[in-house]
């Protein structure tokens, strides 16, 4: 049945969506734009002016720049430089635009692209129709991927009730999985506290790039995110190595942003990790993947068959590819209700952008105390407090964390090189089954005991 646009439901999604997206802009200083007059219907965000191309393809495009064809169409738009203030990315030049002032008087139509962004528009324009679609691309934002609606949370952190984590941790016989492996959790950053709670003992260890915290301070909007998927992975792999890396609080990062801390995580004096968890993504122009996480696996981690990285699918409820998840050497998880046992999450995506489900629903694990007022719909304003070091959360974010817990598990004592091949043999080994909306699907139950450990 087809939903009907007066639905509560579906007016409660929107409103909901506006609060999502009106928090990623006030967390980017106003510095984000997206591609629809309203902020219910956006499709995608990128950085404002902001150009991306590979550095293959830099001589096709100055020559198109300067060609007398098409010289006087890019000056009407504006001026292209170095954007020094971007991250530097392997083999991925970035510009900035600077639109040409309007005449005055004139109109500016700020419906085609978000915030009045048309020259970036329509330079893209002109670079797809010479060059093809996908060379020239926005930076686009990526957001963490926890929830029910367009963007982020199914549910904002809920208190608990419990007096530890759900799923529990594996049981003393598996005490020593994930030693030796490491796994890079790039998201928030570390919230040191957790690793000193008795209730949350288990990330006593881990390290890396802390989030900024104070006690008695109000929580911030996702504040704990990364800390809560190492607990989530901790649970699965108690002696796995787990290090954050942190790109800001994770309500909005460009894709530039995001593959600079994944250097940052290959580049470790430690050495590469094992696992990369990236519980974050994004729709994007045209559904084309983003450029810098191609670049990045053509330069990089295709010859690294020992790191592997897996992202959550997102939760639009869609099969429109949500990236990095859709790129076919990344593996891309969903969400399953009802521990593990249930069906598709209801705001879980399919398709291709998850190659295996794993549960996502009702997450308990570390997350910081203190006070939290919700900032989204239907919960806006209601205040919450947490005291025991434990929360509530739900989406593709903790699916994901559960994957890399088991991979971490399974590669035993002795990771060596396997990584990515082990991780696809856990996709191509677990069983299918299928419905109507998502078809055919591979999904990996908690309550298997052959997937709780080393079996290589």
């Amino acid at each position: 049945m087809t939903q009907r646009l007066n639905e509560p439901s579906h007016l409660l999604a929107r409103e909901t969506t506006r609060d999502q997206v009106a928090a990623m802009r006030a967390a980017r200083s106003g510095k984000l734009a997206y591609d629809s007059p309203d902020a219910a219907d956006v499709s995608y965000h990128f950085v404002p002016g902001r150009l991306l191309w590979s550095q293959q393809d830099d001589a096709d495009v100055q020559t198109l720049l300067t060609s007398d064809r098409r010289r006087s169409d890019f000056d009407r738009i504006g001026t292209l430089a170095v954007d020094s203030l971007a991250p530097a990315v392997t083999n991925v030049v970035v510009n900035q635009l600077t639109p040409r002032r309007p005449r005055r008087g004139a109109q500016v139509d700020r419906r085609r692209a978000g915030h009045g962004d048309q020259a970036l528009e329509a330079m893209l324009a002109i670079f797809d129709d010479e060059l093809g679609e996908g060379v020239v691309t926005p930076d686009h934002y990526l957001h963490v991927a926890n929830g029910d609606g367009k963007h982020c949370p199914a549910t904002e952190p809920e208190e608990s009730g419990l007096s530890g984590p759900w799923p529990p941790m594996v049981d003393q016989a598996h005490a020593q999985a994930g030693a030796n492996v490491r796994v890079a959790v790039i998201d928030t950053g570390w919230h040191q506290p957790a690793g000193q709670e008795q209730v949350t003992s288990y990330l006593a260890g881990d390290g890396g790039e802390p989030e900024p915290y104070t006690a008695g301070q109000q929580l911030r909007l996702y504040q704990g995110h990364g800390t809560f998927i190492a607990g989530v992975i901790k649970c699965r792999a108690p002696k796995a190595q787990v290090t954050h890396y942190r790109i800001g609080d994770g309500i909005a990062v460009s894709e530039t942003e995001m593959v600079d801390a994944i250097y940052r995580a290959l580049n470790d004096p430690a050495g590469p990790p094992h696992i990369i968890n990236l519980s974050a993504g994004c729709h994007t122009r045209h559904g084309i993947g983003p450029l810098t996480f191609h670049r990045l696996w053509v330069d990089t981690l295709s010859a690294m068959p020992g790191t592997v990285l897996i992202a959550a699918a997102g939760n639009d409820a869609t099969n429109l590819p949500f990236y990095p998840a859709a790129r076919g050497w990344a593996v891309g998880v969903g969400s399953l209700d009802h521990r593990g046992n249930g069906p598709v999450s209801s705001f879980s995506n399919y398709g291709d952008s998850a190659d295996v489900y794993l549960l996502g629903r009702n997450h308990v694990n570390a997350f910081p105390q203190g006070g939290y007022v919700c900032k989204e719909a239907p919960n806006k304003r209601d205040k919450r407090y947490f005291g025991n070091g434990l929360a509530r959360w739900s989406g593709t974010s903790f699916a994901a964390p559960v994957f890399a817990g088991l991979l971490a598990a399974r590669l035993g004592p002795n990771p060596g090189q396997r990584a990515t091949q082990v991780a696809w043999d856990m996709v191509t080994q677990a069983p299918q089954r299928q419905d109507q909306v998502h078809g055919w699907h591979r999904y990996i139950r908690l309550t298997d005991t052959n997937w709780k450990t080393n079996t290589y």
